[in-house]
């Protein structure tokens, strides 16, 4: 792995990146840089680091079960963290008192289904097409960047495409 997050230290610092994130890179093992994604989900999504093609060619499905999927089938209960990329399609559920945050993007197709107590936030972006059906006690938030939504029972839109960083 450190060829790879030696890779992704130089391509993230030439796209701009400097934090202790991308400075303090020893030799991560997958589990160490699938966090690292998600913890840096907001420069990965502005600069769509690292790219789709990238991610297949030197993880293969290992990020799947970190919550982090491209072109692939998306099926999951109560994940934590959820990055949906390429295309993607699939259905996830959350029920009891689970916590979700998910993000969307690209040409990916995701239903999402919420019960219980359960809160979820969905990032939604480019070309995606997110369906919510929340039948819990709770919100759900969508924070539609791009994309295309379909709601039904307690979601909460937070429109963002014309907002200006």
């Amino acid at each position: 792995m450190k060829n790879i997050a030696e890779i992704l230290r130089l391509m993230a610092i030439n796209e701009g990146a400097y934090c202790s994130i991308i400075t303090q890179w020893d030799d991560p093992d997958t589990a160490t840089l699938a966090q690292k994604y998600i913890e840096g989900i907001d420069f990965c999504i502005e600069h769509d680091f690292p790219s789709n093609e990238f991610l297949k060619t030197h993880f293969g499905s290992q990020m799947q079960q970190y919550g982090i999927f491209v072109d692939e089938k998306v099926y999951g209960k109560n994940l934590r963290h959820l990055v949906v990329n390429g295309q993607s399609k699939g259905k996830v559920s959350y029920d009891g008192c689970a916590f979700g945050k998910i993000y969307v993007r690209h040409k990916s197709h995701l239903e999402i289904d919420i019960y219980d107590d359960s809160i979820v936030n969905v990032e939604v972006y480019d070309k995606s097409m997110v369906t919510i059906c929340n039948k819990g006690e709770k919100k759900a938030c969508v924070y539609l960047y791009g994309g295309k939504i379909k709601i039904k029972g307690n979601v909460v839109i937070k429109d963002k495409r014309f907002q200006t960083q």
